[in-house]
């Protein structure tokens, strides 16, 4: 746990993904620290905002490589992920992974996510910040939905799935004595 908590987002600054979302956070929660890491077409207009509304407790990290944005996960206490549209996106899986509880939307029902197991789908913004606010005072469920995270990421990893592929593809070849002459 940091003093002050870190919220981490990562991605790219476009509208659809939410970074304003997370500078409204850090306006509702001046006394924790916010971090962002990436860059886009969003990325001069919030950090205007951040100089206009004087938010001293948000950081622009840039791109950042896998090394780096790793440490940023190890780092953070909260991965927020406000994003509307997306397949299934690895920096959920990533955080996760390290250990974080995630809030995300429901929009497209990211996979790597159990809703109140290790951590929260949500509808709205009002439900980002309420969520946001119970995990911010909370260490204990912090820590719970981060191990469960940490354990659930692990039904994702490639060597999983792959061998989760093998066994489909043995199953789908049939056995050589009851094979078609050609």
């Amino acid at each position: 746990q940091n003093s002050p908590l870190r919220v981490l987002f990562a991605g790219s600054m476009r509208p659809f993904k939410g970074p304003q979302t997370v500078l409204g956070a850090a306006k509702r929660f001046p006394g924790v620290a916010f971090a962002l890491a990436g860059d886009g077409i969003m990325a001069s207009e919030l950090k205007s905002f951040t100089h206009r509304e004087k938010l001293q407790n948000v950081e622009f990290l840039g791109l950042l490589s896998a090394e780096q944005l790793r440490v940023e996960y190890q780092r953070a206490d909260v991965f927020l992920f406000p994003s509307r549209w997306e397949g299934s996106p690895k920096v959920i899986l990533e955080a996760a992974a390290c250990g974080l509880p995630v809030i995300a939307r429901k929009d497209y029902e990211p996979e790597t996510i159990i809703d109140g197991e290790t951590g929260y789908l949500v509808s709205s913004d009002s439900e980002i910040f309420s969520r946001l606010e119970q995990l911010l005072g909370n260490a204990p469920l912090r820590s719970a939905f981060g191990a469960a995270g940490r354990k659930h990421s692990e039904r994702f990893d490639w060597d999983v799935i792959s061998r989760q592929w093998e066994e489909t593809f043995i199953d789908l070849v049939p056995a050589r004595g009851h094979q078609h002459a050609a």
